[in-house]
């Protein structure tokens, strides 16, 4: 049976604490939790958790991963995982700062911050801008995740221009 897991922490800051949960985190074998196994990384909203599969525990593995399939990752550094989940992440806070700020619910402002971000990309060229940035961003597009296209954008330093 497989077990969840919980970790809190308050902020994905650079401190002690934040970097020995990361360390922690790339020791955890996805197949043993209710982790999907064959992501190399995740983020979840409501705890603020970056995971890392610990099949990956190599820089060779984890370019080997990004490497299987040709234009999917945007960035191609064994440091991409990491980078676009922290993405996940800013968009996260993006969403929540806007919901604070106008004292709305976290769905409503998210509603607001997805109808910026299509009308930035159909400026930008829509379906073509997104395939330029990589693959993962353009399934993302098509079922309407702006946070996997911000992801993906903010691997490559590109999130400025959708938010």
């Amino acid at each position: 049976m497989k077990k969840d897991i919980l970790f809190i922490i308050p902020s994905l800051g650079a401190g002690g604490g934040e970097k020995s949960l990361i360390n922690l985190l790339t020791q955890i074998d996805f197949d043993k939790y209710n982790l999907k196994s064959t992501a190399i990384a995740g983020y979840d909203r409501t705890t603020e958790t970056v995971f890392y599969n610990a099949k990956y525990d190599t820089t060779a593995k984890v370019v080997a991963f990004i490497n299987q399939t040709e234009g999917y990752f945007a960035n191609k550094t064994a440091d991409a995982p990491l980078l676009h989940e922290f993405g996940h992440h800013f968009y996260n806070s993006y969403v929540n700062n806007l919901a604070k700020s106008k004292g709305m619910a976290y769905n409503e402002s998210e509603t607001i911050v997805k109808q910026s971000i299509y009308n930035k990309i159909e400026n930008m060229g829509g379906k073509m801008y997104v395939e330029a940035i990589s693959g993962y961003a353009l399934d993302g597009h098509k079922k309407g995740d702006y946070s996997e296209i911000v992801a993906e954008a903010y691997s490559i330093g590109k999130e400025g221009e959708l938010l």
